[in-house]
């Protein structure tokens, strides 16, 4: 009984070091001022050994364990990092506005100008290479880390590449399709993409206008309560600022889990950011559902959990009767919000695929680095940044608990999941589950039964394998649907 009640401690001390971190997160987010008196981060040195001694008898636990492990060894060297990103900020002129690193890519996405675009890339490319040193430092960091725990505790926070590379391939067709469309659209050259042009193609005019940032974390809101799950809304702590050129972007992050999650940061002014609201409301409502015992089972095995969530949230953009009865918007416009939301579906999981892929290589001390990243962005997304950008990505994908659960490998899983679990729902209820109040039971379900047996394990009892097809073939119905529609 006495190594019990040890272990329990342990996990509230866990939690309590999970949310410590969220709160200091949050409070960089929304640009906030620190308290006077910040709360301190407790001693978790154990929670590593304890994770890997616990994995059999009590995976909820261990995960939980592992993810405060992993939070702890890599906090150091990651505040050193931000600190330097907040000391370095980018500056085209003296007189111009400056921009900090982490927000040069919601600030690209935006520009109109190309030669603008190409300036803001070359002047914050210069300083990610000055950041190398203290990238390096999160990465070895997280390698560290990560050695010191079981290859299932890996696998459980989102750390292990999944062969997710097929994605790319299903996705190829379609991709073309509708990244051609997009680039007409914005007069961008797209035999001569640029990465400043690529990130411009996630803009999405027709979102934009079809649907006021303003109203995105509503919106997000109400697909909840038509399910009732307007409960659990009230667990999520809503700390979103206004969407602007120059984000730093939107993270969810579960603080108590079963009972709060957060919400916060500044989304980019643009389709993507209007996905990531979306999203991470979903990762935020859906964790807060969660019941059990105690935290780590509430918390779940599987942090993929979290990337399924966000997936089911953003993809309502995709959804014709959700934009017609939830956004009201008409027929005409209907169509190209539903395509461009299809297109940055595509490029989402292509990026997130090939990051992935990328972040296991550097994790496993791979060689040649900078080529791997480099190819596996040309592969994805027909464009990549300078290799000086590398150790910067793979520093902030390997954040543990980040942006509703930073690493790529989850999110990628969580996306492909997401076709099985709407299918569920139109199974049991109809194509218009998102609106049928009886719908909460079933979600909670799901997503219940995923953080007790893993993602993977759920796909099998179903029956359904985890298949980069099925998610090319729910991407390729919202464009057919689309234009069906118009």
């Amino acid at each position: 009984m006495r190594a019990e009640r040890s272990l329990e401690a342990l996990e509230i001390t866990a939690v309590q070091a999970l949310a410590v971190d969220a709160d200091e997160a949050r409070t960089r987010a929304t640009g906030a001022a620190p308290p006077e008196h910040p709360p301190r981060f407790p001693d978790v040195s154990s929670v590593g050994e304890r994770a890997n001694a616990t994995r059999e008898v009590d995976p909820w636990r261990a995960a939980l364990l592992a993810e405060t492990h992993l939070t702890a060894s890599r906090r150091r060297a990651w505040r050193a990092l931000l600190a330097e990103v907040d000391r370095c900020p980018v500056v085209l002129r003296t007189d111009d506005t400056s921009l900090a690193l982490d927000a040069v890519e919601a600030a690209t996405l935006v520009e109109p100008n190309p030669a603008r675009r190409e300036a803001v890339q070359l002047a914050s490319t210069a300083e990610a290479a000055a950041l190398r040193d203290e990238a390096r430092a999160v990465i070895d960091a997280v390698r560290t880390s990560l050695g010191a725990l079981d290859p299932s505790l890996v696998t459980a926070l989102g750390l292990a590449d999944g062969g997710h590379g097929d994605i790319v391939d299903a996705t190829e067709d379609l991709y073309r399709e509708l990244d051609a469309w997009v680039c007409r659209g914005l007069l961008i050259d797209r035999a001569r993409l640029t990465w400043a042009d690529r990130l411009r193609t996630l803009q999405g005019p027709a979102t934009l206008a079809a649907i006021p940032s303003a109203t995105w974390a509503s919106l997000g809101a109400r697909a909840f309560e038509r399910v009732g799950l307007d409960a659990a809304l009230r667990g999520v702590v809503d700390d979103l600022r206004p969407a602007a050129p120059g984000a730093r972007g939107v993270f969810a992050r579960v603080t108590a889990p079963g009972e709060r999650a957060l919400v916060a940061g500044r989304a980019s002014l643009s389709a993507w950011g209007a996905a990531d609201v979306m999203g991470s409301l979903s990762v935020a409502t859906l964790s807060v559902t969660a019941r059990g015992p105690f935290a780590g089972v509430r918390r779940g095995c599987d942090r993929a959990v979290d990337g399924v969530a966000h997936a089911l949230g953003r993809r309502l953009l995709g959804e014709r009767r959700f934009l017609q009865r939830e956004a009201g918007v008409d027929a005409a416009p209907r169509e190209r919000v539903m395509l461009e939301a299809a297109h940055g579906e595509i490029l989402r999981v292509r990026f997130d695929a090939a990051r992935s892929r990328f972040a296991a290589h550097v994790l496993a001390k791979g060689p040649e680095a900078a080529a791997r990243f480099h190819d596996e962005l040309m592969r994805a997304w027909g464009a990549a940044p300078p290799p000086a950008w590398a150790p910067w990505t793979a520093a902030w994908m390997c954040e543990a608990g980040g942006f509703w659960g930073a690493p790529a490998a989850a999110r990628t899983l969580g996306a492909r999941v997401e076709p099985l679990v709407v299918d569920a729902m139109r199974a049991r209820y109809d194509e218009d589950w998102f609106r049928n109040p009886k719908a909460s039971q079933g979600l909670a379900e799901v997503f219940e039964a995923m953080r007790a047996v893993g993602v993977r394990a759920w796909c099998d009892a179903r029956g359904g394998a985890v298949d980069a097809a099925r998610t090319a073939a729910r991407l390729a119905e919202v464009a057919r649907d689309a234009r069906r529609g118009a």
